[in-house]
């Protein structure tokens, strides 16, 4: 027996409104940021990846409780490493911002984690070689606020 497959060009694993690994590339978004909620009621720091539409690719939490700068910036690198080891290779490649919401300390996080911030602007800072050799995450990113 001859089988023979014919996949063309397209993705494998499309952002579409239908879900992650979704073959259907109907109402999909070329845009994927990684979104690091501090949700201080369950004690943790939560990770998205989070296409335009609002469909959630990948998902992870750390637990959080301290005041400590350097143990915030830690738990935001653990879960932006983590976030993105959960979204299958073509995509994380895609990954196109990372946007935190961390109770107005995003800045202090950033700093910590040896970033340059400007303080002000849309983009707070941007992923560099040393945050992308923990995350996976590609040199230039840009990093904002939600």
């Amino acid at each position: 027996m001859d089988l023979k497959f014919s996949f063309g060009a397209s993705n494998p694993l499309p952002l579409s409104a239908e879900g992650a690994g979704s073959a259907s590339a109907v109402g999909g978004s070329s845009v994927l940021e990684l979104h690091v909620t501090l949700v201080p009621e369950e004690s943790l720091i939560r990770c998205s990846g989070v296409s335009l539409d609002g469909v959630s690719y990948a998902s992870a939490t750390k637990q959080f409780s301290s005041e400590n700068p350097a143990a915030l910036a830690a738990a935001v690198r653990s879960v932006l490493a983590r976030g993105g080891a959960e979204l299958p290779e073509p995509l994380l490649g895609s990954v196109s911002g990372v946007a935190l919401s961390l109770g107005g300390r995003e800045a202090e996080a950033l700093r910590t984690l040896e970033l340059a911030v400007s303080p002000g602007s849309p983009v707070l800072a941007q992923v560099d070689e040393a945050l992308q050799a923990r995350t996976g995450i590609a040199a230039g990113t840009p990093i904002r606020a939600l």
